[in-house]
């Protein structure tokens, strides 16, 4: 069994190390500081947000307009494909 010293030592550790975390990184002026100055770089731009569909019919209309796409996606996918097939023969 270990000394009393190393269970103390632990115990605090186990107790003092999450407080301590969550009193320097919960900090106002530590998040002000190292976060903000970040945030832009992981947001969206306000013209890229999706507005989402508020009735039956602009949904199936978004959902229409996503399947194009995705075929469009396929169709372009092939066509790169066979063109790189063509070129190995």
């Amino acid at each position: 069994m270990a000394p009393a010293q190393l269970e103390l030592f632990k115990f605090s550790l186990y107790v003092f190390l999450p407080v301590y975390a969550m009193l320097h990184y919960g900090d106002p002026d530590w998040y002000e500081k190292w976060i903000s100055p970040l945030r832009p770089a992981f947001r969206r731009d306000d013209a890229k947000q999706i507005e989402p569909p508020k009735d039956s019919g602009e949904l199936k209309a978004e959902i229409e307009r996503l399947r194009q796409e995705r075929l469009a996606r396929k169709a372009a996918r092939s066509e790169h494909q066979e063109a790189s097939n063509d070129r190995r023969v």
